[in-house]
């Protein structure tokens, strides 16, 4: 199955979805680094996005996640990650 994802897709990615990944991250897309539809074999994919917070847009975040993800990370465009408990 096929997900697009485009400019402005908000993701939550695992921790187990992208590289270096330290707990869950939410991200709103600026650039996708390929099309994993016009590339079937592919297995990661380069996103670059502001992270995003309960509260706020964090800073410009380059990722590789895992394109076997994507489809169950893509979250409504006015998704907003949830507080966590410290």
């Amino acid at each position: 199955m096929h997900t697009e994802i485009a400019v402005g897709t908000v993701l939550e990615l695992g921790e187990a979805d992208y590289c270096y990944g330290v707990g869950p991250l939410t991200l709103r897309v600026t650039k996708l680094g390929a099309d994993p539809g016009s590339f079937p074999r592919l297995e990661w994919v380069r996103i670059v996005g502001r992270e995003m917070f309960p509260d706020h847009d964090g800073a410009p975040r380059q990722v590789m996640a895992r394109v076997t993800a994507l489809a169950a990370s893509v979250r409504p465009a006015d998704y907003r990650p949830r507080e966590t408990s410290v």
